[in-house]
Order: C-alpha cells, then structure tokens, then sequence
C-alpha cells in the first residue's frame, strides 16, 4: 500500500523549492556523469553493451561492457548490474572511476572488483534505483 500526504500550497512551495535547490547542486556532490542521475538507468546502458570504455584515470586503460543483469524485480526499484571486463595486468582496486563510452559520454561508476576470468579482470557496478511513483499509485488507507 502506498500512502500520499496532502499537504497545504505553503508547504508544497517550501519543499518543492528546497528541492530544486539540492538538486542543482547533485552534480556537484555526486560527480559528472555527462548524463543527469536520472539517466543513469538499464535503458542508458543497454545500447553500450559490448562497447570499450577508457577508464581515464592514469595508465588503467579500457573496459568492454559485456553484460547486463536484471536484480530482483520491484514495483519501487530498478535493479540491474553491469558487468566490465578488462586486461588482468592491469587490475583496478575497487573506487569510482569515470568511464568514457565510445560516444563520448563520461560516467563516474563505483567499479567492483569481481575476480579473474582467464585472461580478464572482472568489475561489477550495482544499481539499485527508487523508481519515481506516479500520481496514479497514490491512494488512502
């Protein structure tokens, strides 16, 4: 059961402008992903599988995305995992790197060190992600 407050115009105007405020400044906390946060979703990632990323921090070269898993399935989350592969010599310790797509899109992803697969180094990024309700979905208990 979802539960939506009604709130007075006073209150609806505080908080909606306290809330474009923060979120001009959620580039600068979060980093820059070339992307707004609320691009960073399945449908961002999906048309790069397969595609090379330069990791552009020193000397750590590229990155292949060579998977996308789904996460458990919910109507308040989206829950996917996306999986790197990269040269084993070369192995990056877990951290946010910025990644350029063959695009030129930059994205600042908390890598995860995953292991060797022959040859590859192996990283995962984990989202889990608060989908936004809609008005529809509200309702009184």
């Amino acid at each position: 059961m979802v539960w939506c407050e009604i709130m007075d115009r006073r209150e609806f105007l505080k908080t909606s402008t306290l809330t474009l405020v923060a979120a001009g400044f959620a580039p600068f906390l979060v980093g820059n992903t070339g992307a707004t946060a609320n691009d960073l979703d399945r449908a961002t990632f999906t048309p790069l599988l397969d595609s090379w990323f330069d990791v552009e921090a020193s000397g750590a070269g590229s990155l292949a995305l060579v998977a996308i898993s789904d996460g458990p399935t919910s109507r308040q989350l989206e829950q996917f995992t996306l999986r790197f592969r990269g040269s084993a010599s070369q192995p990056l310790a877990d951290g946010i790197y910025a990644l350029r797509s063959e695009r030129g899109d930059t994205y600042s992803l908390f890598l995860q060190n995953a292991g060797f697969e022959g040859a590859d180094a192996v990283y995962t990024v984990a989202f889990s992600l608060v989908r936004p309700l809609s008005v529809a979905s509200c309702g009184r208990a």
